[in-house]
């Protein structure tokens, strides 16, 4: 037996859900000045408490329990009720599970099945975007999206844009819920590995090979871009290395990106070490980029070195030089390593010696940037 508060916080926050079904609603968790049970609503946005989100979660449990075990699809109470303890609980597999019973068992005589799958894309899009405390990388709810992808899509037919992986429009709607599920929660790795299945699913369609590159190409420009707002993101940075060894793209194209996020990193130094894992991977992998392009890319990384040696002494212990800048390129002394000073030798052979101070964190440079180690990478 429900007592009335727990009645009401339920019957609140489930008319809220209900009343926006089918939209995409940002949630937050509110602060307790605005009161224990309040619900505030603005348009798309749904700010509530904390102590108000668990006193609906006995509600929804009594209608879960209630009609759980009705037989045929979950009932729209059911349903209703799921929402609510996915939102207090992202990993809530009853909830989710109950979610696909019900999408699974539509049928075009008896519903409208594109309404549902919209209805589920956007309460989907609503929890993984929204600032809350772990949903954004909830691999319940990747896993969910992940099981519309390939099991629920290739079954109900009759497809607008939106829902058809055969358009531009479904990679870049999904690649944006990627994209922002990675600015709420950095390093995402869920949301990353679910892009990495749209690709895949895009390399499953009946389609000319230059209509699957000009969508990867498209893919290519925003998550570059994203990658370059986001520079320390190093799951952004390995999807974008996925990304372009797939689908044929042409080298020139690849070596494009690659030469923006090099000339980036080297006109702002950046000293995350996550860029420069993807500059060290690209030059070091035949599926990127040809052995040429990668030649060029490591000479003008030595040389932009030899252009801004920098001297580590007791005086200027960071090489900083008169300009204040530090002398070397992209690394700092994140994760509490101890910094190291190597001696490289300067392009051209000429003998003369540029000293570079960088973090330990990343002892590969060392190897990277010595001309022998140089020759190996891009033969």
């Amino acid at each position: 037996m429900l007592d009335s508060s727990a009645d009401e916080a339920y019957s609140t926050l489930s008319t809220v859900l209900r009343d926006r079904a089918g939209l995409v609603v940002e949630f937050e968790i509110l602060p307790t000045g605005f009161g224990p049970s309040a619900v505030v609503v603005d348009g798309p946005h749904v700010g509530l408490t904390k102590s108000a989100l668990i006193k609906a979660v006995p509600g929804a449990r009594h209608h879960l329990l209630a009609r759980g075990e009705d037989a045929g699809l979950p009932h729209r109470d059911v349903l209703l009720a799921s929402q609510v303890l996915l939102l207090f609980d992202c990993e809530h597999l009853t909830a989710a599970n109950l979610r696909k019973r019900h999408l699974a068992g539509l049928t075009s005589e008896e519903h409208d099945v594109l309404r549902e799958i919209r209805h589920e894309l956007a309460l989907l899009d609503s929890f993984l975007t929204s600032r809350l405390h772990r949903h954004t990388k909830s691999p319940t709810l990747w896993s969910h999206r992940r099981w519309m992808l390939f099991d629920l899509y290739p079954g109900t037919g009759g497809y607008e844009s939106r829902l058809d992986p055969k358009s531009l429009a479904f990679y870049e709607a999904e690649l944006t819920v990627v994209t922002k599920a990675g600015d709420r929660h950095p390093r995402n790795y869920y949301a990353w590995a679910y892009a990495r299945s749209v690709i895949c699913l895009l390399e499953r369609q009946d389609l000319p090979e230059e209509a699957i590159r000009s969508i990867v190409s498209r893919c290519v420009d925003v998550v570059h871009a994203w990658c370059l707002r986001h520079a320390s993101d190093t799951s952004g940075w390995s999807f974008l290395i996925h990304l372009l060894g797939r689908c044929g793209l042409p080298s020139e194209r690849r070596y494009a990106v690659v030469q923006d996020t090099l000339t980036y990193a080297l006109d702002f130094h950046w000293d995350h070490e996550s860029v420069w894992v993807f500059l060290r991977t690209v030059l070091a992998s035949d599926n990127v980029l040809p052995a040429s392009q990668r030649k060029i890319l490591t000479a003008v990384i030595q040389a932009r070195l030899a252009q801004r040696p920098g001297t580590v002494s007791a005086e200027d212990p960071q090489g900083r030089g008169a300009e204040g800048r530090p002398s070397h390129v992209g690394f700092g002394d994140a994760g509490g390593f101890a910094p190291t000073v190597v001696d490289l030798a300067s392009p051209g052979g000429s003998g003369s010696r540029t000293t570079v101070h960088m973090c330990g964190a990343v002892p590969w440079i060392k190897r990277f940037w010595t001309p022998d180690a140089s020759d190996e990478l891009v033969q």
